[in-house]
């Protein structure tokens, strides 16, 4: 009777299948042939600006597109094409009832929130002037509503929880409370996770993390510089930006009371970290180059991943990434500020590729069970 050591052949099989959608076998986890980077276009006209400031976890990017000193908040809803298994999509205004408009984020829902200005007449019963009213603002299911009359939304959770600022005050929204302003200690909130965390940056320009369940304030200080919290991730994990006495901007991550520097080794390099996502990957700009970052891998210059025919010259800052691994934000396409979506396609190809590899196991045994036969 024949027999076959099918056993290290699965070993193998795995070990290959890791490598593939984890880049585990190789010191540096990026290259060019593993990303596709996708241009987002326009809106409308060519000589836009448009930059891409959130991505959710359903491939949907907010930004703002801004035309002859007109800012628009627009979505892009990327899909992926079943010929060929890349990313495409479209992109479409997110008010189109607004002089001036901007989108900061979107949650898993869909909702965006952001900031724009409506032209609104005055009270007087007969006066038909009108006058620009700026507002934070969240958009769902295509209504737009306002929440704060000269504030800012700056993100929102998925349970619907806006934070931002107004009136020099940091602020949380909710469609059943409503606004509740954090106080006069805090002047700014940048992000809430779901769990009801807030940072920002307090009155005295340090940074700071809110526990809104137990009102436990932590603050983040150094010496003659200024402070700010931009992220919290659903680890309560953190990142900022420390601006220094001499205007110097470098960078940290917070996970479990333990700073850790975000460095590319240069001492006077200019990094400012900006988003995160859950698995503690942190995105930003170092010196105008795109960064991603991690604590096991440190910081990865997006710029590497270009091809010579690419049309991107740099990729200056990222500006999100996504709980995929999608990183998007904007740079000098052809010689014009567009934005960008990073999709790594050997994660997305993972499942089929070790679908072949399966089968071509498969069909090695076969033909080693006749050759012994």
């Amino acid at each position: 009777m024949t027999k076959i050591r099918v056993l290290p052949y699965i070993f193998i099989l795995l070990l290959a299948y890791i490598c593939t959608a984890g880049n585990l076998c190789h010191a540096d986890s990026f290259t060019t042939d593993d990303y596709q980077i996708l241009d987002l276009g326009y809106l409308s006209k060519k000589q836009e600006v448009v930059k891409a400031y959130a991505i959710n976890d359903n491939s949907q990017i907010v930004g703002v597109s801004t035309t002859n000193g007109t800012n628009t908040a627009f979505i892009y809803n990327a899909t992926t094409d079943s010929a060929t298994g890349r990313y495409t999509g479209t992109m479409s205004a997110v008010d189109n009832t607004a002089i001036n408009s901007t989108a900061y984020d979107i949650n898993n829902a869909g909702q965006i929130v952001g900031t724009r200005e409506i032209s609104s007449k005055d009270n007087s019963r007969h006066s038909s002037n009108k006058h620009t009213v700026s507002s934070s603002y969240v958009s769902s299911n295509g209504t737009v509503s306002t929440i704060a009359i000269n504030g800012t939304a700056y993100a929102i959770n998925s349970n619907g929880e806006v934070v931002g600022s107004v009136d020099g005050q940091a602020y949380t929204w909710s469609s059943s409370e409503g606004i509740t302003k954090l106080g006069t200690s805090l002047s700014t909130a940048s992000d809430i996770n779901d769990a009801g965390t807030i940072v920002g940056q307090t009155s005295n320009s340090d940074g700071y993390l809110l526990d809104t369940s137990t009102g436990n304030l932590t603050t983040v200080y150094s010496l003659f510089s200024d402070i700010n919290v931009t992220a919290v991730n659903n680890n309560n994990d953190a990142v900022g930006t420390v601006t220094s006495f001499w205007g110097n901007t470098s960078s940290f991550y917070l996970s479990d009371g333990q700073i850790t520097e975000i460095t590319d080794g240069a001492s006077n390099s200019e990094i400012e970290a900006i988003s995160m996502n859950d698995k503690g990957v942190v995105v930003g700009s170092a010196d105008g180059h795109a960064f991603v970052w991690d604590s096991v891998s440190g910081l990865y210059d997006l710029n590497n991943l270009l091809s010579a025919n690419s049309g991107w010259s740099v990729l200056v800052e990222a500006t999100d990434i996504n709980n995929l691994g999608q990183i998007v934000g904007w740079g000098i396409f052809n010689g014009e500020v567009r934005s960008f979506l990073l999709t790594r396609v050997a994660a997305v190809e993972a499942s089929t590729i070790f679908m072949i590899m399966l089968s071509g196991l498969v069909i090695f045994i076969k033909y080693r069970k006749s050759r012994l036969a």
